[in-house]
């Protein structure tokens, strides 16, 4: 296939790409065709720094800049290409000069790192990184501080010294600000004998002033009030205050919402109940988060039948009387938090991520609420992942497109104990789902496991390590096999129930009169619905005021040798009321029939 090259070096993104990246400033692409007219590093031939010499060597794509203004300078530099040997390349950044510099300025982004790792994959080099890129494992996908040595660690026109091309800045803070003009990414391969290829890049320009440095956003608690959905909807959020023009992108656990100016309020349109991570961004390193946790403001439903009346027959005094009681709400019921841990491992390994998989077991839906692991001491951000495209984590551990955020949280490591609190939960399990969870720390420390597989269960929920890889995150490969210790917290999501508080069950004998039956039913925050209703047990109308006795009465004796002679066993014909409101005695001294009339009982 043959690639024309219409040596449009990069053009200016703004509007477009600013909607879905960061708002603080221009971006622009960089050709991913070097000067020689491909895309290889190196450009061609197999030797080291001398292939494709452009101005001094090594292999260079090209960027335009144009129209940034003069208190414009760098921010980022983001970065994505394919090569099998990563310390074989030393990568530099270029700017096109101003008047006062005889020598362009220039920052070696990274050299000689990676050992035998492959590619640089979404890897963003800004000044305010937590870690250099220094501390970093290929494909480098995260972001990082440039490695900004001065020292050369190649000979790119193979007539030495090493000196010969070297940095002259150690920080991207360091161009001078409103360079328009042509900036290079320079690539020199020490050998040549290992091949790559650009996918794309591009640097970041803004204003240095306008920072998010320093903010601190108060977690906010949104009342979930709209019954139609399990949490809040249209719900206004303010971005930070900041003294600074430009606008501000923001993100809604990790989606793309809008973008605003400081200061100016916008409209989430559905929060489901639980926690969210607003974060606010101005460029790849200038950020600012804000938790927000969302609590089911919306009573449950529960729906008592109207009035129940129950007709008795001739004789009868009570009714059997069956009914249904109907329990809702627009957030999911859940049972008890249960814990599981794995069984006892040493804990013999560490690195910044673990992998492992969920397994549903049960026949009802299970809730994961949280976790528990054990972490370096020390405050930490973990991010949770869980994958979507596929279900389980072996074989897409390196695979970014197949996670989605469950969430972050701040936490506060207590060394290798597995108990530190994970408080990252919602993902929902159904029965025999089984999904992929990816664990890492954002500032690259430590978490512990174990070498090898391992599997817990407790028949409801399954804690699967099995060929999974723990390595430095995200999404790369790493070490294999590892297990992750700790413990996941769930819940299962069960019926509604409705619990009585007066009268008597569906199924029961009530009486004559009137029984008032009240229910209740409790949310899992804590919301309350109640309904009473009445069963009128009515006895037969108009009963005959006449009584009418049988001649001849037989009576088994009970165990006990006594018995009592009801009015059922005495009257015939009728109809007649209710025989509880019928007394019957018996006269049993002679001669019969004008008392004393004494209760009838019989030994």
């Amino acid at each position: 296939m043959k690639i024309r090259n219409t040596y449009l070096k990069c053009f200016p993104l703004f509007v477009l790409i600013l909607s879905t990246v960061w708002a603080n400033a221009q971006t622009f692409n960089g050709n991913n065709l070097n000067t020689a007219g491909n895309a290889l590093i190196p450009s061609a031939g197999t030797g080291g720094c001398t292939v494709a010499p452009q101005n001094v060597g090594g292999t260079v794509f090209e960027c335009n800049v144009a129209g940034i203004s003069a208190n414009t300078k760098l921010l980022s530099v983001q970065l994505n290409l394919i090569h099998t040997f990563n310390a074989d390349i030393d990568i530099f950044l270029e700017g096109p000069g101003v008047l006062a510099q005889l020598t362009p300025q220039r920052i070696e982004l990274s050299a000689d790192l990676g050992g035998g790792g492959d590619n640089f994959t979404n890897t963003i080099f800004c000044d305010a990184a937590t870690q250099s890129i220094t501390a970093g494992a290929p494909p480098y996908t995260g972001i990082f501080r440039p490695e900004g040595t001065l020292v050369a660690s190649c000979d790119p026109d193979g007539t030495g010294p090493l000196t010969a091309y070297a940095g002259n800045v150690t920080t991207l803070g360091a161009f001078a600000a409103g360079q328009n003009g042509v900036w290079k990414l320079r690539i020199f391969d020490d050998l040549g004998g290992l091949a790559g290829s650009m996918i794309g890049w591009s640097i970041t320009f803004g204003d240095p002033t306008c920072s998010l440095a320093g903010v601190t956003l108060p977690a906010l608690t949104v009342p979930g009030t709209d019954p139609a959905v399990c949490g809040a909807s249209n719900t206004s959020f303010t971005a930070p205050s900041i003294v600074c023009a430009s606008p501000i992108s923001v993100f809604l656990d990790g989606t793309f919402l809008t973008s605003v100016l400081p200061g100016q309020s916008f409209i989430v349109p559905s929060l489901s109940s639980g926690n969210h991570i607003l974060r606010y961004v101005l460029s790849a390193c200038d950020f600012a988060q804000q938790m927000i946790t969302v609590v089911d403001g919306v009573p449950p439903t529960i729906t008592c039948p109207a009035n129940i009346f129950a007709n008795l027959a001739p004789g009868e005094c009570s009714a059997v009387v069956n009914f249904n009681v109907g329990v809702g709400d627009n957030c999911p019921f859940f049972g008890p938090t249960t814990t599981l841990a794995t069984s006892s491992q040493t804990q013999n390994n560490n690195f910044d991520g673990i992998t492992f998989d969920l397994q549903n077991n049960g026949a009802s839906p299970i809730q994961i609420t949280g976790f528990l692991a054990p972490i370096i001491a020390g405050a930490h951000t973990v991010n949770v992942y869980y994958t979507t495209t596929a279900t389980t984590a072996v074989g897409n551990q390196a695979n970014a497109g197949a996670w989605t955020l469950l969430g972050s949280a701040n936490v506060t490591g207590n060394g290798v104990a597995p108990t530190t609190n994970i408080p990252v939960g919602g993902l929902v399990l159904q029965p025999g789902e089984r999904k992929g969870i990816y664990m890492y720390l954002t500032d690259l420390t430590t978490f512990y496991y174990a070498t090898g597989n391992l599997t817990t269960t407790n028949g409801t929920l399954s804690i699967i390590s099995q060929g999974h890889f723990a390595g430095q995150g995200p999404f790369v490969n790493a070490n294999t096999p590892r297990a992750f210790i700790g413990s996941v917290v769930y819940q299962t999501v069960s019926t509604p129930t409705a619990i009585q508080t007066a009268g008597l069950p569906s199924g029961s004998v009530f009486p004559l009169g009137t029984t008032t039956n009240c229910f209740i039913t409790t949310d899992l925050a804590g919301n309350t619905a109640t309904c009473c209703f009445d069963v009128i047990v009515q006895e037969y109308p108009n009963p005959i005021q006449s009584l009418v006795c049988n001649d001849l009465v037989q009576v088994s004796l009970d165990d006990n040798c006594t018995a009592i002679i009801g009015a059922d066993q005495v009257l015939e014909g009728g109809p007649y009321g209710c025989y509880d409101d019928y007394i019957v005695e018996l006269d049993k001294s002679a001669p019969f029939g004008n008392g004393p009339w004494v209760p009838a009982v019989l030994g």
